[in-house]
């Protein structure tokens, strides 16, 4: 396990497989964490796998190739196949892992944009899009932009990446691509309540559906936005484990959002518990801020 000059901290093939289920926790209904919703009862050879789209000739997820010609595609909840999977993407794959550990088969991949819309302020290294703090780094894959320096405010861009802050608000680049203007606004984090009134970092929220949502849940809300308020096409709530999880493995990458003690750390809104893995005296250093693949 090491840290690389892009700033990931990598864990072994080996070790991945300590953390596997068990150890990954589903913590949802209206509290702030989140969780898995759910993994192959497989017997064990079950994967559910979440992260950066890294290549193809296959799909490219964690450094585990999975042959994707069978897969049941979804790209921000539309069909899809997989000639439209782009690197950068943060994909969620489910299947099979086959006697090599470094080669799988996906029976579903699941990609969806965290933010789209207009940019309203461009900082040095960050700039804010729908209430969200988003902060490209050396491994974002731009589309249509030569880069960050070539951001402006008013720009619509859709972005893929990662959640860097415990509150919902800062996320990581890992895709951007220029938008067009009837593209549909997109907006994750979490819910916040004032009287009647939901809103997501600063968005308020309307439409069918949003009376039902909580304080504190995590949610993705895409629609047509007028102003600050969201007209609520498509409602996801993100990290619905209630449960134990089945049977299987599971690999994240994701950005440590919080550490609650030397071997019990949130990825992302996904909680991790490393105490009972080989993993315990290695990580007892973990840091909120580090990204980990």
């Amino acid at each position: 396990m090491s840290q690389t000059s892009s700033g990931y901290r990598d864990i072994s093939r080996r070790s991945w497989l300590a953390l596997a289920a068990p150890a990954v926790t589903g913590c949802g209904g209206g509290g702030a964490r989140g969780g898995i919703a759910g993994l192959p009862g497989t017997g064990g050879t079950g994967i559910y796998a979440q992260g950066t789209i890294a290549g193809f000739g296959s799909v490219i997820v964690n450094s585990v190739k999975y042959d994707d010609r069978l897969a049941q595609v979804q790209i921000d909840g539309v069909n899809a196949v997989s000639a439209d999977l782009r690197l950068g993407m943060v994909a969620e794959v489910q299947g099979q892992l086959s006697a090599d550990p470094m080669l799988g088969t996906a029976s579903t991949i699941a990609v969806w944009s965290i933010a789209q819309g207009a940019i309203t302020q461009v900082q040095a290294g960050q700039f804010t899009l729908m209430g969200m703090v988003i902060q490209p780094d050396g491994g974002t894959v731009y589309e249509g932009l030569s880069g960050t320096s070539a951001l402006a405010v008013g720009q619509r861009v859709s972005v893929w990446g990662l959640q860097s802050g415990a509150d919902g608000v800062y996320w990581t680049a890992t895709r951007m691509a220029i938008s067009s203007n009837n593209a549909p606004s997109v907006v994750t984090g979490v819910v916040a309540t004032t009287g009647q009134q939901r809103s997501v970092n600063g968005v308020s929220l309307s439409g069918n559906g949003i009376s039902a949502l909580s304080s504190g849940q995590w949610v993705r809300v895409q629609g047509d936005l007028t102003g600050t308020l969201l007209q609520a096409t498509h409602i996801q709530a993100l990290g619905s484990a209630t449960g134990p999880l089945l049977q299987g493995e599971a690999e994240i990458e994701g950005v440590v959002t919080a550490v609650f003690a030397k071997t019990r750390f949130m990825l992302g809104n996904i909680e991790v518990d490393a105490s009972s893995t080989s993993l315990a005296s290695a990580i007892a250093s973990i840091a909120t801020g580090a990204r980990w693949k």
